[in-house]
């Protein structure tokens, strides 16, 4: 199958919508829009047309979950990760909205969905949000790839940030509260700080003008009764028709352009992102595309949108409710969704024949007006909560060749049907990549399974279970404490752990909570929990328990926090550890201390992945001569096994890691001739002291030199070396210099030296320094001590052959063991 007889593939997503609103008719698959108010009056009722169009010839996956907030939902279906591998846990501010480069605890590069589409020619474009990171205030560095070009996508006209909600600071109005057209019309006698930068005075006051004039135009046009009598005001926000808009293209290189209200066609935002996806389209002809549809609608600012797009009737359009503006939006949405799907001109239909279309909710409906704080219904445990409602979404993939009455372009079986297996947003990445042919490496998408079995009706792996998290980064916004939080299902039972900050900052409360989940009588669809199950550790329960704990601890709380890099040249900046789940308990448990303090990263069954080195070709190798894999026993439940190093003392291969929450003691294994055992080989546990207060103890390393144990730690942020020696027990630094000095700096490495991945070994005649490359799990970099320089000079590279794909590339370790340079890696 050639590229242009591959499916194109058309990806809806509506921001800020769950089952609870758009509500499907499981017998008719007619879809409306309804919310129960905060008095319990039903709002809405209204049909949706469209959107129905799709789940009458497509497959409604009926439990589908995505993430409780809208970034880290983008972060997982634009690369197949969990939030905790993907950096994006929780939008900024209180969270962090940018995609990391590399998955969170290796070295493998992010890939996105553009990028893997790439492969087989297809071109990708994205209309909407965007959320993921630009090149604005408070972003990485300015070579980070950080905009959708960057990050793969061919074309892009949006928005960066999480919405429009900023748009009023943007003009020198208050974020806080609807923007109204005479705000506008305000004297301004000066530029907001936020604005300073940007424009003069006399620019804003400009640019406010001319704002004000073409939303007075563009209302009256489409909103003419609402704004009777020039009565513009009426019209409760206007931020969804003065944003301003980015537009990118990759023809050959990046262009970025802003483009204000009365640069656009279309000013209303909605109509703006369907019609621009339209023309683009038009220019594809012949070719496989990849369209993400980001919609904003309806995340809020809620208004009422242009009059030709809603039925449903106000009671009072000049005072009209939260809940009522949704509902106008989402039936907004449904009629300019309707303009693509029903469009008669014969280039787009032609295409739209021969694409898998996906539409789906990022998250929870949203349950209160970020700017008046009024309810939109009453149940208020959806976005953004642990609950189900925060992440039980609608999603369909339907047919485009069967909704236009021709043959089905890509899906099998008769259409429509209802699936009820669990899926996850995360699992579009591996459908879209399978519906392009296109081929994946060992890292890419890994929590992603793909839909294609459901969609082809042939065997293949299914999903089991869930699993969702959000995780704000730092723990307070505005002096309120966040908590973090990851959930677990099997469609049938829901296990949550939660973190709290506590008042005082430094202890954090774990909370498990384990419930039922049950169709929800109220909304056809959708389900609920029961009260959350005390007892949970005793029968019937403790299976499923278990069964879901073990789940839950398959992935971390966070993706650990970097801290800034710093000014001084050469520093590199510094990580803390994901937070693990602690242990199973039916009452809070409080941990004291700081993150250090967090529980450890442990894996369920540790192992050593081995290298021996063929000193023929400088390669070290897994598997050959030597053992490929040894195992890790006995370790205690307060080893932190992400903080190891190894070394060979003439007697004992051993092991030793820091104890969780400490930088004083270490645990000690020895290898017993089928494992490295605790305990073994004389030592159980060894102390650590004297070390400068700018050490950074989350890597270190151990040599024995013939006579003494010798360990070492890095400065923070740069290449400089402490080095400790063996004093019975304990490790203490500047204890005699042992013909070696205390401090030992670094030569000729390349610059690309990642010095958050290095380790040290002695091998009888000198220390040896290995440090590997940035973005490289194949090269070594290694040096040698110059005793009278005291700095480590570089000496030349080797290189790792053969590793397998299960090598947690995070951290190693190197010993000689009087025959041979071995290297270790830990499993992921």
């Amino acid at each position: 199958m050639t590229a242009q007889n591959k499916p194109n593939i058309l990806l809806l997503l509506a921001d800020d919508i769950g089952v609870d609103a758009l509500r499907v008719d499981e017998a008719t698959r007619e879809v409306t829009v309804m919310l129960d108010s905060s008095e319990g009056e039903q709002i809405g009722t209204r049909a949706l047309p469209n959107i129905t169009k799709l789940f009458q010839n497509g497959i409604h996956f009926t439990r589908a979950w995505a993430q409780p907030v809208c970034s880290p939902t983008r972060a997982s279906l634009f690369t197949g990760l969990q939030p905790w591998r993907t950096g994006v846990g929780y939008p900024a501010p209180g969270g962090n909205s940018t995609l990391q480069e590399n998955i969170t605890g290796t070295n493998n590069p992010i890939v996105t969905l553009a990028e893997s589409l790439k492969t087989e020619d297809y071109h990708s474009a994205m209309f909407g949000k965007w959320h993921l990171g630009h090149h604005g205030e408070g972003a990485a560095a300015q070579d980070a790839k950080l905009t959708p070009t960057e990050r793969g996508w061919d074309h892009f006209e949006g928005v960066y940030r999480g919405g429009l909600r900023p748009v009023g600071n943007d003009y020198g109005v208050s974020q806080r509260g609807p923007v109204v057209v005479s705000d506008l019309e305000q004297p301004i006698n000066q530029v907001p700080p936020n604005l300073e930068d940007k424009l003069s005075l006399p620019e804003l006051r400009a640019k406010r003008e001319a704002a004000a004039a073409k939303c007075k135009a563009y209302l009256k046009e489409v909103c003419p009764d609402l704004v009777a009598g020039d009565q513009y005001d009426n019209q409760r926000d206007i931020r969804y028709f003065i944003w301003d808009k980015a537009y990118e293209d990759l023809p050959t290189e990046t262009v970025i352009e802003e483009s204000g209200p009365g640069d656009r066609t279309h000013m209303y935002a909605t109509r703006d992102q369907i019609y621009s996806a339209m023309n683009w389209i038009r220019q594809m002809l012949g070719r496989s595309w990849c369209i993400s549809l980001t919609l904003i609608v309806p995340h809020d600012p809620f208004h009422i949108p242009p009059e030709e797009s809603f039925s449903i009737q106000f009671k009072d359009k000049t005072k009209p409710t939260v809940t009522e503006m949704f509902v106008a939006m989402v039936e907004s949405m449904d009629f300019y969704i309707g303009k693509l799907l029903n469009s008669d001109d014969p280039e787009i239909r032609h295409q739209l024949a021969n694409t898998v279309i996906i539409f789906a909710g990022d998250n929870g409906t949203q349950d209160r007006d970020s700017d008046s704080d009024a309810v939109l219904d009453r149940d208020l445990e959806d976005k953004a909560t642990y609950h189900i409602g925060g992440v039980h979404v609608p999603m369909c993939i339907a047919d485009g060749g069967t909704m236009l009455g021709s043959s089905p372009c890509y899906i099998a079986g008769p259409l429509p049907r209802l699936c009820a297996d669990p899926v996850h947003i995360v699992d579009l990445y591996r459908t879209m990549t399978d519906i392009a042919d296109a081929q994946l490496g060992p890292s890419a998408a890994m929590d992603s399974i793909s839909l294609e079995p459901h969609l082809k009706q042939t065997n293949g792996a299914k999903r089991t279970h869930y699993f969702s998290q959000q995780y704000p980064s730092p723990a307070k916004r505005n002096g309120q404490s966040l908590s973090k939080f990851a959930t677990v299902s099997d469609g049938s039972f829901k296990l949550t752990c939660n973190r709290t900050s506590l008042v005082d900052g430094t202890n954090d409360e774990y909370q498990y909570e384990f419930c039922e989940l049950s169709p929800d009588p109220r909304v056809p669809g959708a389900l609920k929990e029961s009260e959350p199950i005390t007892n949970f550790l005793q029968s019937p329960h403790r299976a499923k328990v278990d069964e879901l704990y073990r789940e839950l601890t398959k992935n971390f709380l966070d993706a650990g926090q970097t801290q800034p890099q710093g000014n001084e040249i050469g520093t590199i900046p510094t990580r803390d550890n994901p937070l693990k789940f602690p242990p199973l308990s039916e009452s809070p448990v409080t941990i004291t201390g700081s993150k250090t303090t967090d529980p450890p990263l442990q894996r369920p069954n540790p192992e050593l992945i081995q290298f021996a080195a063929d000193p023929r070709s400088g390669r070290y190798i897994h598997g050959g001569h030597q053992a490929p894999n040894w195992k890790i026993t006995g370790a205690p439940p307060d080893a932190d096994l992400a903080r190891w190093a190894l070394v060979h003392d003439d007697r004992f291969y051993r092991m030793c890691c820091f104890k969780h929450g400490r930088d004083d003691q270490l645990c000690c294994f020895a290898f017993n001739g089928s494992a490295y055992a605790y305990g073994q080989g004389g030592y159980t546990e060894l102390g650590v002291t004297g070390f400068p207060a700018d050490t950074d103890t989350r890597c270190f390393a151990m040599a024995h030199d013939g006579r003494v144990w010798h360990l070492f730690m890095r400065r923070k942020n740069a290449p400089l070396f402490y080095r400790a020696a063996l004093v019975g027990n304990r490790f203490v630094y500047g204890a005699g210099d042992y013909r070696y000095p205390d401090q030992i700096g670094v030569s000729r490495f390349p610059s690309n030296a990642d010095w958050d991945r290095w380790t040290m070994l002695h091998d009888n005649h000198f220390f040896l320094l290995a440090v590997l490359p940035r973005g490289n799990n194949t090269t070594v970099y290694q040096g040698a001590l110059n005793p009278r320089w005291k700095v480590f000079m570089g000496t030349g590279p080797g290189w790792i052959a053969n590793a397998p794909s299960n090598c947690d590339f995070g951290s190693f370790s190197m010993l000689h063991d009087n025959s041979a340079y071995r290297l270790y890696f830990q499993n992921t």
